[in-house]
């Protein structure tokens, strides 16, 4: 922008214009009026995006929780706020102030006037004032009802924050975090549910990487894994079965409420430790530490060779029972759960209610008691097994079971 300065006596006309200030007649006419040389002025012209000057950042919020329908005031940190920046709660709009702090301090326009009536509709009240571009407060209030943290979003020319969304803030002194693992700004936040983790099996895969399975409750509940100090990464899914590669660092970490599976590769200790830790970061979980399991899977136990039992063979009886996990190549098959049961009465003709008998082998066979072996894909953490004789002749006898190995 260009601009010329003039000076003239009351008794003296002005220029016409801006043309006729800088055109030496008008200068001469009289010596109690003249013109300076113009000059030049560079004004910014609002903007966003990286590269403008105009851009703004949200570095962090600080604030103290209130009940249902009190009024809270909310400060936000950053750079470059810009003199028209505006601000939305959950969608509506804040009235800008001269002083949030100081009522004498008041826009007394028509324009304000207009503004104030077309926001009485509004469910949130409120207003907030830019201190300078460093920082915002707000003032404002929520439905009587209303729990949780509400949507907060700053818009400015050409950008637009919505400060919920931000992951690397810092919220009433904690650093890199993000409005969902802070304290509600209204109401009371619940403790969120206790998890409950079974001790983990561990086993090896063909290629070498390692695979815990975590049996519990409320597992959705754990948010970061770490083994031996190591996190694990997170696909964010519930579907235990979602098609992964071992290449894609996401599919390591896969849970629903009811189980975790973890892949990851062999730590250098010879124990094994899992840590949990919970989605909004208050409850930490560390597991009993496991030994590495060798390189190569181990073998079941073989049957103890006790002399054959004397019993009746026509009765079924269930001793004991042993697990084994077989586990293919690839992050998208199944998990095979293997019950080897020991005991009397297994017969060709038993027909189980769930999975697949592979084998049956008599005491005669084994050297020591009946032997059965139960194919299970992705068994539920505890199971019921029914066995029937193929006339649908129902045996009374039936064991709980579940898929941790026998202590």
């Amino acid at each position: 922008m260009e601009s010329t300065g003039c000076f003239f006596s009351r008794s003296t006309s002005q220029p016409k214009d801006f043309k006729d200030a800088i055109t030496e007649n008008w200068q001469k006419v009289a010596s109690d009026r003249g013109c300076s040389g113009s000059k030049k002025f560079e004004i910014p012209i609002p903007g966003g995006g990286f590269e403008s000057s105009n851009d703004f950042n949200v570095s962090g919020l600080r604030y103290d929780p209130v009940a249902k329908g009190e009024r809270i005031t909310v400060s936000i940190y950053g750079s470059n706020f810009s003199s028209q920046i505006g601000m939305m709660i959950n969608g509506s709009p804040l009235p800008p102030s001269l002083g949030v702090a100081q009522p004498f301090i008041r826009d007394d326009s028509s324009v304000a006037s207009s503004v104030i009536t077309d926001l009485q509709g509004e469910k949130v009240k409120g207003r907030f004032e830019r201190v300078d571009s460093s920082q915002i407060v707000a003032s404002f209030e929520m439905p009587a009802t209303y729990e949780k943290t509400p949507t907060i979003t700053l818009v400015a020319p050409g950008k637009a924050v919505e400060i919920n969304s931000l992951d690397n803030i810092e919220i009433n002194g904690i650093p890199n975090t993000k409005l969902k693992y802070t304290e509600w700004m209204f109401g009371t936040k619940p403790k969120i549910m206790d998890f409950v983790a079974n001790e983990p099996q561990i086993f090896r895969k063909i290629n070498g990487d390692m695979v815990a399975i975590i049996t519990g409750t409320n597992l959705n509940n754990v948010a970061e894994v770490y083994v031996n100090g190591e996190k694990i990464g997170q696909k964010k899914i519930t579907d235990i079965s979602t098609d992964c590669t071992n290449s894609d660092d996401d599919c390591r970490f896969i849970k629903n409420d009811s189980y975790i599976k973890l892949v990851f590769a062999p730590p250098l200790e010879d124990k094994i430790q899992i840590t949990l830790i919970t989605n909004n970061r208050d409850e930490t979980i560390k597991l009993a530490p496991i030994t590495k399991p060798v390189d190569k899977p181990e073998t079941p136990p073989k049957a103890q060779t006790n002399p054959a039992p004397t019993e009746d063979e026509t009765k079924l009886k269930i001793v004991k029972y042993e697990t084994s996990f077989i586990d293919k190549d690839t992050e998208d098959s199944p998990l095979y759960v293997a019950f080897h049961f020991y005991g009397i009465g297994f017969s060709n003709d038993l027909i189980s209610s769930i999975g697949k008998i592979v084998e049956v082998k008599k005491a005669k066979e084994t050297g020591g008691q009946d032997k059965m072996t139960i194919l299970l894909t992705n068994p539920e953490p505890f199971i019921k097994i029914k066995l029937t004789k193929a006339d649908n002749t129902f045996y009374t006898e039936s064991e709980l079971l579940n898929t941790r190995k026998p202590k």
